[in-house]
This record gives C-alpha cells, sequence and structure tokens, in this order.
C-alpha cells in the first residue's frame, strides 16, 4: 500500500474488493465477513495469517463470477445537469448521494 494510498484509505479500498478476492475459494461466510471488517494493516495480517496457505480453488471456481454480474451499472445525473455544459459547478453533495447507492 506505501506509495499508492495511506494505510487507512487502502483497508477501506480492500474491504470493498474483499468477497471477490475470495470468490471460490472454500474459506466460509465468517472470514468473509471480517475481512470485509478488518480496520488496520495488522489485524488483516493477522486474519491472513489464518487461513490455510496451501488452499487452492475447486476445479472449476476460477470461472466463478466476480462483481456485477447483471452488467455494469448505468450512469445517473442529476436532473438538468447537462443543460449548461460551460457550467463547471460540481452537483452538490445530495446530488452525489442519491447516485451512489449510499
Amino acid at each position: 500500500l506505501d506509495g499508492w494510498f495511506d494505510a487507512d484509505r487502502g483497508i477501506r479500498d480492500f474491504r470493498k474488493h474483499a468477497g471477490w478476492y475470495l470468490t471460490g475459494y472454500p474459506v466460509g461466510p465468517a472470514i468473509r465477513k471480517r475481512l470485509g471488517m478488518v480496520s488496520s494493516l495488522t489485524e488483516l495480517d493477522d486474519l491472513l495469517a489464518t487461513l490455510d496457505p496451501t488452499l487452492e480453488l475447486p476445479p472449476g471456481g476460477q470461472r466463478f463470477a466476480r462483481g456485477h454480474t447483471n452488467g455494469p451499472r448505468p450512469v445517473h445525473l442529476p436532473h438538468g445537469y447537462l443543460d449548461q455544459l460551460d457550467d463547471d459547478t460540481p452537483p452538490s453533495a445530495d446530488a452525489e448521494a442519491m447516485a451512489s447507492g449510499g
């Protein structure tokens, strides 16, 4: 993570993808949940140390669907956002919250 993000940002980014990294591996839901909730590099290292390093994907596991299996998400712009293309004003925080899903 050094050079890319600070540890806090790197951990938050990792949590978003933890389930994807483990897709196909028979680790169980408890480990997946805990990986999605880690809050430090030390906690991540400790949790990863509990995994069996010889664990392999079962046959066909590399073909399991990862990510958005229903295709890409559509882009949603606030109403009227493209009406004035020369306006550099970014959308309000309310507009971003409506489109981000969170």
